[in-house]
Protein backbone atom coordinates (compact mmCIF):
# COMPACT_ATOMS: atom_id res chain seq x y z
CA UNK A 1 0.00 0.00 0.00
CA UNK A 2 2.81 2.41 0.85
CA UNK A 3 4.40 1.96 -2.59
CA UNK A 4 1.07 2.09 -4.43
CA UNK A 5 0.06 5.28 -2.64
CA UNK A 6 2.96 7.16 -4.26
CA UNK A 7 2.70 6.14 -7.93
CA UNK A 8 1.67 8.84 -10.40
CA UNK A 9 0.63 8.33 -14.05
CA UNK A 10 4.15 8.89 -15.43
CA UNK A 11 5.59 6.34 -13.01
CA UNK A 12 2.76 3.93 -13.81
CA UNK A 13 3.66 4.22 -17.49
CA UNK A 14 7.38 3.62 -16.80
CA UNK A 15 6.76 0.60 -14.56
CA UNK A 16 4.28 -0.97 -16.98
CA UNK A 17 6.43 -0.28 -20.07
CA UNK A 18 9.45 -1.95 -18.47
CA UNK A 19 7.39 -4.91 -17.29
CA UNK A 20 5.72 -5.39 -20.67
CA UNK A 21 9.07 -5.18 -22.47
CA UNK A 22 10.49 -7.85 -20.16
CA UNK A 23 7.41 -10.01 -20.70
CA UNK A 24 7.84 -9.82 -24.48
CA UNK A 25 11.52 -10.76 -24.14
CA UNK A 26 10.43 -13.80 -22.10
CA UNK A 27 7.97 -14.87 -24.82
CA UNK A 28 4.66 -13.50 -23.52
CA UNK A 29 2.52 -11.73 -26.11
CA UNK A 30 -0.57 -10.92 -24.00
CA UNK A 31 -1.14 -9.60 -20.49
CA UNK A 32 -4.22 -9.11 -18.30
CA UNK A 33 -3.76 -6.11 -16.01
CA UNK A 34 -5.78 -6.25 -12.78
CA UNK A 35 -5.78 -2.44 -12.47
CA UNK A 36 -6.38 -0.91 -9.02
CA UNK A 37 -4.86 2.56 -9.04
CA UNK A 38 -7.56 4.79 -10.45
CA UNK A 39 -7.25 8.03 -8.50
CA UNK A 40 -4.72 10.45 -7.06
CA UNK A 41 -2.90 9.51 -3.85
CA UNK A 42 -5.46 11.52 -1.83
CA UNK A 43 -8.30 9.46 -3.36
CA UNK A 44 -9.65 12.27 -5.56
CA UNK A 45 -10.16 11.54 -9.26
CA UNK A 46 -7.77 12.95 -11.83
CA UNK A 47 -9.22 15.57 -14.22
CA UNK A 48 -9.34 12.69 -16.69
CA UNK A 49 -10.81 9.81 -14.64
CA UNK A 50 -9.07 7.33 -16.96
CA UNK A 51 -5.60 8.90 -16.48
CA UNK A 52 -4.04 5.87 -14.81
CA UNK A 53 -5.72 3.44 -17.22
CA UNK A 54 -4.40 5.48 -20.14
CA UNK A 55 -0.85 5.23 -18.75
CA UNK A 56 -1.11 1.43 -18.81
CA UNK A 57 -2.66 1.42 -22.28
CA UNK A 58 0.14 3.66 -23.63
CA UNK A 59 2.77 1.40 -22.07
CA UNK A 60 1.26 -1.70 -23.69
CA UNK A 61 0.98 0.04 -27.06
CA UNK A 62 4.57 1.29 -26.92
CA UNK A 63 5.86 -2.14 -25.88
CA UNK A 64 3.73 -3.89 -28.51
CA UNK A 65 2.05 -6.37 -26.17
CA UNK A 66 -1.61 -7.33 -26.25
CA UNK A 67 -3.46 -6.00 -23.21
CA UNK A 68 -6.70 -6.94 -21.52
CA UNK A 69 -7.20 -4.08 -19.09
CA UNK A 70 -9.28 -5.06 -16.09
CA UNK A 71 -10.19 -1.96 -14.07
CA UNK A 72 -10.93 -3.03 -10.51
CA UNK A 73 -14.19 -2.25 -8.73
CA UNK A 74 -13.46 -1.83 -5.03
CA UNK A 75 -16.16 -0.33 -2.79
CA UNK A 76 -16.01 -1.77 0.74
CA UNK A 77 -13.39 -2.98 3.19
CA UNK A 78 -15.16 -6.21 4.09
CA UNK A 79 -18.30 -8.33 3.89
CA UNK A 80 -19.81 -6.19 6.64
CA UNK A 81 -19.72 -3.12 4.34
CA UNK A 82 -17.13 -1.20 6.35
CA UNK A 83 -15.57 1.85 4.72
CA UNK A 84 -12.29 1.61 2.85
CA UNK A 85 -9.25 2.66 4.82
CA UNK A 86 -7.15 5.61 3.67
CA UNK A 87 -4.69 3.43 1.75
CA UNK A 88 -7.54 1.89 -0.28
CA UNK A 89 -9.22 5.14 -1.37
CA UNK A 90 -7.24 5.28 -4.63
CA UNK A 91 -9.09 2.11 -5.64
CA UNK A 92 -12.66 3.27 -4.91
CA UNK A 93 -15.39 3.81 -7.48
CA UNK A 94 -19.13 4.28 -7.36
CA UNK A 95 -20.94 1.81 -9.60
CA UNK A 96 -21.98 4.61 -11.95
CA UNK A 97 -18.47 6.04 -12.33
CA UNK A 98 -17.03 2.56 -12.77
CA UNK A 99 -19.46 1.79 -15.60
CA UNK A 100 -18.64 5.12 -17.22
CA UNK A 101 -14.93 4.31 -17.04
CA UNK A 102 -15.51 0.91 -18.64
CA UNK A 103 -17.67 2.38 -21.43
CA UNK A 104 -15.14 5.14 -22.15
CA UNK A 105 -12.25 2.67 -22.28
CA UNK A 106 -14.17 0.27 -24.54
CA UNK A 107 -14.19 2.98 -27.23
CA UNK A 108 -10.42 2.40 -27.59
CA UNK A 109 -10.59 -1.37 -28.06
CA UNK A 110 -8.51 -2.79 -30.89
CA UNK A 111 -6.91 -6.09 -31.88
CA UNK A 112 -4.28 -5.47 -29.15
CA UNK A 113 -6.55 -3.89 -26.51
CA UNK A 114 -9.53 -5.49 -24.81
CA UNK A 115 -11.41 -4.07 -21.84
CA UNK A 116 -12.83 -6.28 -19.13
CA UNK A 117 -13.60 -5.77 -15.45
CA UNK A 118 -12.21 -6.99 -12.17
CA UNK A 119 -14.71 -7.22 -9.37
CA UNK A 120 -12.06 -7.14 -6.68
CA UNK A 121 -13.74 -9.70 -4.43
CA UNK A 122 -17.06 -10.46 -2.79
CA UNK A 123 -15.84 -8.62 0.30
CA UNK A 124 -14.99 -5.46 -1.70
CA UNK A 125 -18.09 -5.43 -3.93
CA UNK A 126 -21.34 -5.42 -1.93
CA UNK A 127 -24.21 -7.72 -2.78
CA UNK A 128 -26.47 -4.84 -3.90
CA UNK A 129 -23.78 -3.65 -6.32
CA UNK A 130 -23.42 -7.13 -7.80
CA UNK A 131 -27.20 -7.33 -8.25
CA UNK A 132 -27.09 -4.07 -10.22
CA UNK A 133 -23.90 -4.74 -12.12
CA UNK A 134 -24.03 -8.38 -13.18
CA UNK A 135 -26.87 -8.05 -15.73
CA UNK A 136 -25.05 -5.10 -17.35
CA UNK A 137 -21.77 -7.03 -17.53
CA UNK A 138 -23.53 -10.13 -18.89
CA UNK A 139 -25.02 -8.03 -21.67
CA UNK A 140 -21.57 -6.63 -22.54
CA UNK A 141 -20.08 -10.18 -22.69
CA UNK A 142 -16.71 -8.97 -21.45
CA UNK A 143 -14.07 -10.71 -19.33
CA UNK A 144 -14.85 -10.65 -15.60
CA UNK A 145 -12.12 -11.46 -13.09
CA UNK A 146 -12.70 -11.76 -9.35
CA UNK A 147 -10.48 -12.63 -6.39
CA UNK A 148 -12.34 -15.33 -4.49
CA UNK A 149 -11.62 -17.71 -1.61
CA UNK A 150 -8.04 -16.47 -1.41
CA UNK A 151 -7.83 -16.63 2.40
CA UNK A 152 -9.44 -18.79 5.07
CA UNK A 153 -10.59 -15.62 6.85
CA UNK A 154 -12.41 -14.53 3.68
CA UNK A 155 -14.20 -17.88 3.47
CA UNK A 156 -15.19 -17.71 7.15
CA UNK A 157 -16.45 -14.13 6.88
CA UNK A 158 -18.50 -14.98 3.78
CA UNK A 159 -20.02 -17.97 5.58
CA UNK A 160 -20.88 -15.79 8.58
CA UNK A 161 -22.38 -12.86 6.66
CA UNK A 162 -23.69 -14.37 3.40
CA UNK A 163 -24.39 -17.89 4.63
CA UNK A 164 -22.26 -19.63 1.99
CA UNK A 165 -18.66 -20.14 0.98
CA UNK A 166 -17.50 -17.48 -1.54
CA UNK A 167 -17.38 -19.68 -4.67
CA UNK A 168 -20.67 -21.35 -3.78
CA UNK A 169 -22.29 -17.97 -3.12
CA UNK A 170 -21.06 -16.68 -6.48
CA UNK A 171 -22.27 -19.77 -8.35
CA UNK A 172 -25.68 -19.45 -6.66
CA UNK A 173 -26.01 -15.71 -7.40
CA UNK A 174 -24.29 -15.06 -10.72
CA UNK A 175 -24.29 -16.56 -14.17
CA UNK A 176 -20.67 -17.70 -14.07
CA UNK A 177 -19.67 -18.73 -17.58
CA UNK A 178 -16.74 -18.66 -20.01
CA UNK A 179 -16.36 -14.88 -19.49
CA UNK A 180 -15.39 -15.37 -15.84
CA UNK A 181 -11.98 -16.02 -14.29
CA UNK A 182 -11.98 -16.90 -10.58
CA UNK A 183 -8.59 -15.64 -9.42
CA UNK A 184 -6.91 -17.57 -6.57
CA UNK A 185 -9.92 -19.76 -5.62
CA UNK A 186 -7.48 -21.33 -3.20
CA UNK A 187 -9.73 -22.36 -0.33
CA UNK A 188 -12.57 -24.21 -2.05
CA UNK A 189 -14.19 -27.47 -1.12
CA UNK A 190 -14.91 -30.50 -3.33
CA UNK A 191 -18.45 -29.34 -4.11
CA UNK A 192 -17.26 -25.92 -5.27
CA UNK A 193 -14.50 -27.51 -7.33
CA UNK A 194 -16.99 -29.83 -9.04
Amino acid sequence: YRFASQINPEQMYAIAAQLYGEMLEAGFTQVCEFHYLHHQPNGLPYDNPAEMSQAIIRAAEDAGIGLTLLPVLYQTGGFDGRDLNDSQKRFAHSTEKFLTLISDLQKQESHLLKIGVALHSLRAVPEHTLTELLPILAEKKIPIHIHIAEQVSEVNECLEIRGARPVQWLLDNAEVNENWCLVHATHIDNKETK
